[in-house]
């Protein structure tokens, strides 16, 4: 599936697609999914969601995992040596560069894989960058630039846009990380945070893949 293919549903998707991030609004206490139920006028925008939401993920053709055997899915390219992907399923949404699965949005979830740093470069080379948004990770220091810019973002989205704001403040939330990214020798980027593909120090069964997405990024990062 393309982008393009999805632009007649565009609304529907993009729903789908935040209310399953992880971020949340500390002063409700309420999810993301919650808030976005609050602020979106659904039969203005989003009439026939639950008809096209079980178009997209038909539940009786999903296994007792909750798995398709062919799930939809999307696919962009950032460079000539670098993909990602999109693998769409009932229990769970998982992403790729190359094939390398950085993470998924299921109950087991693993996030936190892409820096801000490396998220704004994506956009250099890719214009659906928005698409990797659940696997950034932003340090603390970054919080304003990053609410600034996922609300920038969410005002090209009507359904989005009046609270485009405290949208991307719950978005944030669920995007922080305790600690900073770190480089390690020979590694390259790495991170500490649990739940974690890049954490590599916790789980070395990853070591090789990131090591050889790390490059990839790197050369990513220093094209203007």
């Amino acid at each position: 599936m393309s982008v393009q293919e999805l632009e007649s549903c565009w609304n529907n998707f993009w729903f789908y697609f935040l209310a399953n991030m992880r971020g949340f609004d500390r002063k409700k206490e309420l999810n993301l999914d919650e808030v976005l139920d609050e602020v979106v006028d659904k039969k203005q925008y989003i009439p026939d969601f639950e008809d096209w939401y079980e178009t997209f993920l038909p539940e009786g053709e999903a296994d007792e995992d909750g798995e398709f055997e062919q799930p939809n899915f999307l696919s962009e390219k950032l460079t000539d040596e670098l993909d990602f992907a999109i693998e769409f399923h009932l229990s769970e949404t998982r992403f790729y560069l190359n094939d390398l699965c950085i993470g998924n949005t299921g109950g087991h979830f693993e996030a936190w894989f892409i820096s801000f740093t490396e998220f704004l470069a994506f956009e250099r080379h890719c214009g659906h960058s928005l698409l990797l948004l659940p696997m950034v990770g932003i340090e603390k220091g970054e919080r304003n630039q990053a609410k600034q810019y996922i609300s920038a973002k969410l005002k090209g989205f009507p359904m989005f846009c009046e609270e485009s704001d405290s949208l991307a403040d719950c978005i944030v939330n669920g995007l922080l990380v305790a600690k900073p990214y770190s480089r390690l020798p020979d590694i390259g980027l790495t991170s500490s945070q649990n739940h974690c593909v890049r954490n590599v120090l916790k789980y070395p069964r990853h070591l090789d893949a990131v090591k050889a997405i790390n490059i990839h990024l790197e050369k990513l990062m220093e094209v203007q």
